[in-house]
């Protein structure tokens, strides 16, 4: 490749829908094209409601929609052979054996990249995807991971050296995130959570936690909960269960996100396994104290008293006191809140992160 030009960087993903790799992949393209890279996104599956957000000069191909065993390599390989990207960098782990295939089909063609950002799962990483990946990754000259956290355990788990991984930080746009004038309020005040309504992000934990703060005497609470998924209906139960149908509302996939986090005076992420949380980011930009569990790399994230409140995963009383404590201390609360939006500021933008892939897609371009 030419000392002149900047690699052609094709993305591949299994859908560009809601979730939080998703908005890292489109934070990503529009911080890149920014500083020049030409690039496409090929989705696997479908193409997802974020699809129409990237950039117009962002060419998007679909592979999924072929007939016959294997259609979803070949049209992917087919695109590979015909717009010749320099980087084909496969963004999550569903997408590595139809990428991977793909690029043996283009006839290598480009520079392979993994990346692995977590798994959906409370469980061990099965060992025949262990062992897939760990064939996998021969292909390549580079594995990224979101975080040290991230790459040394799915390293363990798939049998894979972490000398071999990149950690390459996510990056938000800290000027869309913006905090709200806060007032102290007469009405309930706002405790939030933005993520997938699914087992592994524990919202039961948290909807027992704050009835035990409601049932407690905490100052006038609301829970709004931001997504859906496999779970709503169960969680729509235990809050019919509870008592609480008045006091938390389930408001589903929504948009407007930097919008329902102004409306918040309380973030709390109490999952029982994570990488590196976006939302965790977009809350801190917003100005808001955080009450996440220690698990993955957030703890590198929110720093327990100075920019929110850890807790262990699935300690419901430990959550309650947190949510407790925050909610009757005004004072705490815009502490931690402007401690999280310098935080973010300083380190977590999308420009940093944009920075970062620039000079790695550069060199795996140029090293190999």
């Amino acid at each position: 490749m030419p000392e002149s030009r900047q690699p052609r960087i094709l993305h591949v993903v299994t859908r560009l829908g809601f979730g939080g790799l998703e908005v890292e992949i489109l934070n990503l393209v529009h911080a890149l094209e920014r500083l020049g890279f030409e690039q496409g996104l090929c989705c696997l599956q479908d193409l997802g409601e974020l699809a129409d957000q990237l950039p117009k000069t962002v060419p998007v191909w679909l592979s999924a929609g072929g007939s016959g065993p294997g259609s979803v390599p070949r049209r992917t390989a087919r695109i590979i052979r015909e717009w010749r990207p320099d980087i084909i960098h496969v963004r999550n782990g569903w997408g590595w054996p139809d990428a991977a295939l793909a690029w043996l089909l283009a006839l290598r063609r480009g520079r392979l990249v993994f990346s692995f950002h977590g798994w959906d799962s409370m469980n061990r990483l099965p060992w025949r995807r262990a062992f897939i990946y760990r064939q996998l990754a021969r292909l390549t000259p580079a594995l990224v991971s979101i975080s040290a956290e991230t790459a040394d355990r799915f390293a363990y788990e798939a049998g894979i050296a972490p000398s071999r991984f990149t950690v390459l930080d996510s990056g938000i746009d800290v000027d869309r995130f913006l905090p709200a004038e806060r007032r102290e309020r007469s009405g309930r005040l706002v405790i939030g959570c933005v993520s997938r309504l699914d087992p592994i992000k524990a919202h039961d934990v948290l909807i027992d936690a704050f009835a035990r703060a409601v049932d407690g005497g905490a100052r006038d609470l609301e829970l709004r909960l931001v997504g859906d998924g496999p779970t709503r209906g169960s969680l729509e139960r235990l809050v019919a269960e509870r008592g609480l149908g008045d006091r938390v509302r389930f408001l589903g996939m929504c948009r407007d996100i930097p919008d329902q986090l102004r409306a918040m005076d309380l973030f709390v992420l109490p999952s029982h396994r994570e990488g590196r949380p976006i939302s965790i980011m977009e809350a801190m930009a917003s100005g808001l104290p955080v009450i996440a569990t220690r698990v993955g790399s957030v703890p590198g994230l929110v720093e327990n008293g100075r920019t929110g409140l850890l807790v262990e995963p699935g300690d419901v009383a430990a959550l309650a006191r947190a949510i407790t404590d925050l909610a009757d201390d005004p004072e705490v609360r815009s502490r931690l809140a402007e401690a999280s939006r310098r935080f973010a500021v300083a380190g977590l933008s999308v420009g940093r992160m944009a920075e970062q892939y620039a000079a790695f897609y550069k060199k795996t371009a140029r090293a190999f």
